[in-house]
């Protein structure tokens, strides 16, 4: 009959704490459980998905002029991974924005018409919109940049991923400022390099790096320069797929597992990371090049004066036998072969 006093009284009762009985020493499980339970349900997170919607990227691999091809491969299974990050948390935010051509835009949130009331009874309906609301401003995006590009097929090629990393950055800072919120981006990419928007992007692959935000790249049709130096930078994960078919599966089980977690996963790692840069003079992607020791522009070739910072060199003193030419400019100055 003791024994059974002793295992119903610590339920109700504060000085049973001190007994050695069986029942006590699962109490403190349970409570350790709890508290593990509840940090993972307030550990929120942030996730701003820049998405590439350059024409260029997309409109070679579809099958004819009403089909959006491999991009809608890509939309659904995009769309299955933001409802699986949404439903990991109720206070998980999400935010998309899309990559064109020439400008970049909020996907979502967007605020929605006052007459506009979009409901499925067999959807779940925070899914449902997040849904409809990133076709619709893929579609809008994408008919805006046609009609304002027209046949310039050589912007038509392009990716503004630079304008869309930008605002990606202001609304995590504006987001995060007031509130602890765990944040990162996911770059999902079809576009070949930009070079003349490198010095952009760096800049803002050096704040992110600086702000502590990873930035994970999914890369599609190739490699890209720039986007495995802003995965490594950052912290985050490159992935690059030759076929889009089997994207959900990459998305699920590479980019959704929190950074917290991911330590403790074998995810894929970059075994070696380009760091070629673009020269300043001509936009292209060098392996060799003359640096300016003031303002650190690139150059593929020598030049007399730095286009950058006006800094002037003395005309190529010798020749090295790489091809290279040692520099020396006054003021204490280096035009330095790198």
């Amino acid at each position: 009959m003791a024994a059974e006093e002793g295992l119903i009284k610590p339920r109700g009762s504060s000085k049973a704490g001190s007994t050695g009985t069986p029942s006590l020493r699962g109490g403190p499980s349970v409570t350790t459980a709890s508290a593990v339970v509840g940090s993972d349900g307030d550990d929120v997170s942030l996730l701003i998905v820049v998405l590439d919607c350059a024409a260029g990227a997309w409109v070679p691999r579809q099958s004819n002029n009403h089909d959006i091809g491999e991009l809608g491969t890509v939309l659904d299974q995009l769309c299955v991974f933001l409802n699986a990050f949404l439903a990991l948390n109720h206070d998980n935010m999400l935010a998309l924005i899309g990559a064109g051509a020439t400008t970049s835009d909020f996907l979502y949130p967007r605020p929605a018409p006052p007459d506009q009331h979009l409901a499925r009874s067999t959807a779940y309906q925070q899914f449902f919109q997040t849904n409809n609301t990133l076709m619709t401003g893929i579609k809008n995006l994408m008919d805006r940049e046609a009609a304002n590009m027209g046949n310039d097929v050589d912007t038509i090629l392009h990716c503004n991923l630079a304008s869309a990393l930008s605002k990606a950055l202001c609304y995590a800072n504006r987001l995060t400022k007031d509130q602890p919120v765990r944040t990162h981006l996911l770059v999902v990419s079809a576009s070949h390099d930009t070079p003349a928007h490198y010095v952009a992007l760096m800049n803002t692959i050096f704040s992110a790096q600086k702000a502590d935000i990873p930035i994970d790249v999914c890369k599609l049709y190739g490699d890209s320069v720039f986007l495995q130096q802003a995965a490594h930078l950052t912290g985050g994960v490159y992935l690059g797929l030759d076929d889009p078919m089997g994207l959900i599966q990459h998305l699920m089980f590479t980019f959704l597992p929190p950074p917290t977690v991911r330590k403790h996963l074998a995810l894929p790692t970059a075994t070696r990371v380009d760091f070629r840069a673009a020269c300043f003079c001509h936009q292209q992607i060098v392996s060799e090049g003359f640096v300016c020791s003031v303002c650190l522009s690139v150059y593929c070739k020598w030049r007399p004066v730095c286009a950058t910072c006006k800094t002037k060199f003395p005309f190529p003193k010798s020749t090295m036998g790489g091809g290279g030419v040692g520099l020396a400019a006054d003021g204490g100055a280096t035009g330095a072969m790198v």
